[in-house]
């Protein structure tokens, strides 16, 4: 009975940490995957109204669009992945992180072209009037290669604990002492189920006399 006692002990344990920690990761998925939402909604918005100022449509005001979907796209892995709570999910929002990486890089240069006015020999020209519409774009690209950075790492981080959990999970075969004492158990029962099997024969036969 003591080694049955153990075991549930230990798998009463070890469920209790496996919930926590997927309430931990779920946690930490949504903090990842919000900013990236609000930042990705910023942007497109941005983006619009910049198409709407400008009177021909270039590279540097449609960034803003394309590249916050971009990162809306990013958010939805993140929310997926806090759902599924799967190692396979987890290194696929870390992914795509990455992807937005380099998208709010590529948006930070294209915008860079609403505020220059030209380049000469290598000087830069700034324009008089700057826009603040542009400069907001910038920043928003900006803050979402920093968010970016941080759940590509904690995306790679969160799917390895995953990964390291469900090897923990997996069914491990029994110990030597272990079938022992399930074998001790079931010889146990089986003695317990003739001696009553016996008691009621006996029984039987003193009804039979009387």
């Amino acid at each position: 009975m003591a080694p049955n006692r153990l075991n549930q002990q230990g798998e009463t344990e070890s469920q209790s940490q496996t919930c926590l920690t997927f309430s931990v990761i779920l946690v930490i998925a949504i903090c990842l995957a919000v900013p990236h939402l609000v930042i990705g909604g910023a942007s497109v918005l941005i983006g619009l109204a910049l198409v709407s100022r400008a009177p021909v449509v270039l590279a540097n005001t449609i960034a803003p669009i394309w590249s916050g979907g971009i990162y809306f796209v990013t958010s939805l892995f993140g929310f997926y992945a806090a759902k599924r709570k799967t190692s396979y999910m987890m290194c696929c929002f870390g992914g795509f992180s990455v992807v937005s990486l380099m998208v709010g890089t590529i948006s930070i240069q294209l915008l860079r072209m609403g505020l220059v006015d030209l380049t000469n020999s290598g000087h830069v020209y700034m324009k008089d009037e700057i826009d603040e519409f542009t400069v907001i774009g910038v920043a928003l690209a900006g803050a979402e290669c920093i968010i970016s950075v941080i759940s590509a790492v904690a995306g790679f981080m969160l799917a390895n604990i995953l990964r390291k959990r469900s090897g923990m999970d997996e069914p491990t075969e029994p110990t030597k002492e272990q079938l022992m004492a399930e074998r001790q158990e079931e010889i146990r029962k089986q003695k317990q189920q003739e001696k009553r099997l016996m008691q009621k024969a006996r029984l039987a036969r003193s009804y039979q006399k009387i």
